[in-house]
């Protein structure tokens, strides 16, 4: 049973600053609890609605054998935690990790520039996973990783990803230096399908709305843009990502 202090300290982790503060993040649902106990995140605690106990029974028994607390909440008190209108009613609080050094040995890097809208990041988590690439740099105006919609939009890949947050210019030029190729996006850029990888590349993908950034444009190595007829505006940049991440992979980069 959770006392009404712990409600209160739950309840909070839903902003931004609590979070920061505590350095513990929620993450709702099924799948996303249950992809989080089996990774390398610490979990404190899962809590449930009684009518949601069969669908997690299996999550509970591995919960249980790992020694993380469980504890069943009634329905409202589930409300008052959950981030969703319509909770799966299950809620799992785990502690954020460390933030590591970039690590300089991977062939693929992912810096995201600006994308401030969580399910485009929770998107582009879950596809940068799906092609096998870990490691994401998060500019300065990013949404934070651990925000509860985009670790719920990324479907527990948020667990198996590297993330650096917050990543300057800086950190580009330092990359740089170290041998990387830097390749942005950009609709002046040339065509996607001629673009040959090379042997470390760091991807840069810009929010729709803004644009490169000309301090990033100047870093650029090479620019690369998707072809279309263009009759939209622009491509939603989780999209730009599965495209361009999709051409890394088949080209055998980070391989």
């Amino acid at each position: 049973m959770l006392s009404a202090n712990e409600l209160k300290h739950l309840s909070a982790l839903k902003v931004k600053k609590y979070r920061e503060e505590t350095r513990l993040f929620m993450a709702e649902g099924v799948k996303q609890v249950d992809e989080g106990i089996r990774s390398r995140y610490h979990c404190d605690l899962i809590v449930y609605r009684p009518d949601a106990a069969d669908e997690i029974n299996e999550t509970l028994r591995i919960a249980s054998k790992k020694g993380i607390r469980c504890e069943e909440v009634k329905a409202k008190e589930l409300e008052r935690l959950a981030d969703t209108v319509h909770s799966q009613g299950v809620i799992g609080y785990f502690r954020m990790p460390q933030t590591a050094a970039i690590d300089t040995t991977s062939l693929v890097l992912i810096y995201l520039d600006r994308i401030n809208d969580p399910g485009n990041l929770g998107t582009i988590i879950r596809t940068a996973d799906w092609f096998g690439f870990r490691d994401i740099l998060l500019s300065p105006g990013c949404v934070e990783v651990f925000n509860p919609k985009v670790v719920r939009a990324s479907m527990g890949s948020v667990f198996r990803g590297a993330f650096h947050q917050v990543a300057g210019i800086e950190d580009l030029v330092r990359l740089k230096k170290t041998g990387y190729s830097v390749v942005t996006t950009e609709l002046e850029g040339s065509d996607l399908k001629r673009y040959r990888p090379a042997e470390r590349t760091v991807i840069v993908l810009s929010s729709e709305s803004h644009g490169v950034l000309p301090e990033l444009a100047s870093l650029a190595d090479r620019r690369v843009m998707i072809p279309g007829v263009k009759g939209a505006e622009s491509l939603n940049v989780a999209v730009a990502a599965g495209i361009i991440l999709h051409k890394l992979f088949e080209t055998g980069t980070g391989k």
